[in-house]
Order: structure tokens, then sequence, then C-alpha cells
């Protein structure tokens, strides 16, 4: 895998497998980050996959979002210490949780790279990582309403089969990458592939 001119290139062996074009990377500081998180979802209408050099955008998310340590789920589930039933189910209620309420979704992926569809896709009833990062398929009730257990559907007045999503919810997968490691950064750009273009804007934090 290998990643110039803003373009991901994934190759197996000598065969390249994928070639797409990804979105444009901003450059922001922290202080921009809220105001752009915002222009992003109301005027793109895109997720945001945020590299952080800083290491300050957790602190910031931790206060302004709901934040997924998805990072940590994931080790968990390599050392045995959780199962992947376990993990997923927490992803699943905190996705339940923000769309309902309208909230951001921060995944916080940490300093690696985490294998979203090896570690976590479980299909369309409980967690369809592919359909999820697509941002315009999830939006639509048919898909999102699949995940939203029985006793989960109400509103936020606790009206009964009254669940839907909040058009302020929103999807961040955050990155941190105070090395500027270029092999870390192609890692969670293939990890959300082939849904970068067109569902997300990427911003790195200086």
């Amino acid at each position: 895998m290998r990643c110039a001119n803003n373009k991901i290139l994934i190759t197996k062996g000598k065969e390249d497998m994928v070639d797409q074009s990804l979105p444009m990377e901003t450059v922001i500081k922290l202080t921009q980050l809220d105001i752009k998180c915002k222009l992003s979802h109301e005027e793109n209408k895109h997720y945001k996959l945020i590299i952080d050099t800083t290491g300050n955008a957790e602190v910031f998310f931790r206060y302004k979002a709901h934040l997924v340590e998805v990072n940590k789920l994931s080790l968990g589930i390599s050392l045995g210490r959780t199962t992947k039933e376990e993990a997923v189910e927490q992803i699943r209620k905190s996705i339940v949780y923000c769309m309902r309420a309208g909230e951001r979704l921060v995944l916080q992926c940490g300093k690696g790279v985490v294998d979203f569809r090896e570690k976590f896709d479980s299909g369309p009833d409980t967690l369809p990582i592919d359909l999820l990062f697509n941002r315009a398929e999830w939006r639509k009730e048919s898909n999102y309403r699949r995940i939203v257990r029985a006793d989960e559907d109400h509103d936020l007045m606790g009206n009964k089969k009254c669940y839907f999503m909040n058009e302020e919810f929103d999807i961040i997968v955050l990155s941190e990458n105070e090395d500027n490691d270029e092999d870390v950064k192609s890692g969670v750009i293939a990890a959300i592939q082939p849904n970068l273009k067109g569902s997300f804007d990427i911003y790195k934090i200086e």
C-alpha cells in the first residue's frame, strides 16, 4: 500500500488492486476544529477523518462529542480480554444513542490502525461497517433502523416506536499521528475505504 499525490494505491504483490482519488486534506489549527466540523456537516454533508498531530483533539472531543475508544476495544479483542460481540454491542449502542440525540460520534483510533471490518463488522442488523461509513446510505431509515432494538425504539421524550435519526448526527474518525507516520495515515485511510471519497472530509490538525 502506498499513498502519493493525494491518492491511495493498495497493492497485492505486483498487482494493483485499488486506485482511488482521495478528498483534499485540509490543514487546520485545533482552535478551528469545532467550526470546521460544523461546516463539514452542514455544508458538505460529510463525516470527518481527523488526523491529529498535536495530541489534543481527544480532550476536545471528550467535551464536545460522544467518544468511543475503538483502539482499546480492538486491542481487547486481540488479547482475549473482550469478545467481538461485546465490543460490537458497545459501539452499536453508542451509534443508536448518538443518532437519537444528534451527537457527534467520535471513533478514537489512537496512534495505530484499527481494522474496522475485521474487528467489528457484524452484518446489517448489528454493525454494518461499510454501510455505516457510507453517509448517504446510512441516513436512509431503512438502513439505520435495522440496528435499533425494540427497547431502544423511542424518541428523546420516551415516546415508543418513534425512534428517528436526528439530523445533527455525525461521525468522526480520530487518528493520533504526532509523528506524521505515513504508514499509519495510509492504514487509517484504507480502513475507511471505499467510502472516504463522497462521505468524508479530511482535516489535519497542526
